[in-house]
């Protein structure tokens, strides 16, 4: 028997990280880390990262990938010590690209319990806008969730009319300014 072919609709999770690290170096920032769940097994964070790092290397700047353990679910304050110790480890940092508005949020309280001042001492951007970013006015990259959705029912509606080739379709996003970006004088 044929196998059913197989179709992906999703954030484009690459070309977002690579646009938020670029909207970064674009405000002055050049010592950028990421700031990832360690799960080597999720495309999505393999992506994202993926495209933080390329946007640091085609900017001649140096990766800083940093992962948070999985055990830390990002909805509770377990994250903040690891993220707390990061920031003390690196102080030099001026901006975190996070992997989701979790940890963005998570590290805007870390932040703010070791006294740095977001955005004057530190920049932060999360990804997916979710409620959290807009609460803590974290400047995020929004998927186009209603495109996708709107793409994903077509998808279907077309699969129960009869057989369709598999297909990988990533739809882009967009950046939401809010308060958690300083633009950095030049050194």
């Amino acid at each position: 028997t044929a196998q059913a072919a197989h179709a992906h609709i999703g954030s484009d999770d690459f070309g977002g990280e690579f646009a938020v690290a670029e909207y970064l170096i674009s405000r002055g920032h050049r010592r950028i880390a990421f700031l990832g769940e360690d799960r080597p097994d999720s495309p999505v964070m393999r992506n994202r990262a993926h495209g933080y790092t390329l946007a640091m290397f085609d900017n001649k700047l140096q990766p800083n990938l940093h992962w948070i353990s999985t055990n830390a679910d990002p909805r509770t304050e377990q994250m903040q010590p690891q993220i707390a110790a990061f920031l003390q480890k690196n102080p030099d940092i001026t901006a975190l690209v996070a992997s989701h508005d979790g940890i963005a949020h998570r590290a805007q309280l870390a932040c703010r319990q070791l006294g740095i001042d977001v955005p004057d001492q530190i920049s932060i951007v999360g990804y997916d806008d979710m409620p959290v970013s807009r609460e803590g006015q974290l400047t995020t990259y929004r998927p186009e969730w209603s495109a996708i959705g709107n793409l994903a029912a077509e998808l279907i509606l077309k699969q129960v009319a009869g057989p369709s080739q598999g297909y990988r379709m990533v739809v882009p996003g967009r950046i939401v300014h809010r308060e958690s970006v300083a633009t950095l004088k030049p050194e």
